[in-house]
């Protein structure tokens, strides 16, 4: 399995908010592997693009008050039934879920209640599993092992957004990766019944 370190993180952003550095070392490579998500080409996709969607892991929650977010009170492509469903049910977590039908569908999948207790979006071991299922969801893998960051973005963004930023820190992902690879051998040798882990070194 994957090992992630503080270094790592940090070569990525210099924004990195410390409240969710833990849970992103310590809880992401589980749940990344759960997903098969643990190639050097899809990590480091999957990594460049939760890191523009989230100001360099700073944020795990869309920024904006009440006011701002009273526009999206009646969105019924959303599912919000009106107020304060566009605050509550702002984006959050890796990929900014938003809306009250998205909170409820990922709560679902999850096994927890979302709609009650929509902050839990936000906390990182939630935040990168509902990023993950909607990876999982709509084959993301596929454009991240082709490095094919136009399309991977399209999937996520809905555009072209910040698409220098991603392309910024997906090269930052991918010029560090050894410092994953160095920490996950660390660890196998650690663990006598760790027979290696599947990440490509190949790409």
């Amino acid at each position: 399995m994957i090992v992630f370190t503080e270094e790592f993180f940090n070569k990525i952003s210099t924004r990195i908010n410390e409240n969710y550095l833990d849970g992103m070392i310590n809880d992401w490579p589980t749940v990344l592997e759960k997903y098969s998500i643990n190639t050097e080409n899809i990590v480091c996709m999957f990594l460049g693009q939760g890191a523009t969607e989230t100001d360099g892991f700073h944020t795990f929650v869309e920024y904006g008050n009440k006011e701002y977010f009273s526009k999206y009170d009646n969105r019924e492509d959303l599912g919000n039934n009106g107020p304060p469903d566009g605050f509550n049910y702002r984006g959050r977590g890796v990929f900014q879920l938003t809306g009250r039908s998205n909170y409820e569908e990922y709560g679902n999948l999850m096994g927890i209640d979302l709609i009650n207790n929509p902050d839990l979006a936000s906390e990182p071991k939630y935040a990168v599993e509902i990023a993950c299922l909607y990876w999982s969801k709509h084959n993301l893998s596929i454009y991240a092992e082709k490095r094919d960051i136009i399309s991977l973005t399209r999937k996520i963004n809905g555009g072209l957004n910040s698409l220098d930023t991603r392309r910024l820190y997906t090269q930052r992902a991918f010029d560090n990766w050894q410092l994953v690879l160095d920490a996950s051998q660390v660890a196998s040798n650690d663990d006598p019944d760790d027979n290696g882990g599947s990440i490509n070194t190949d790409a």
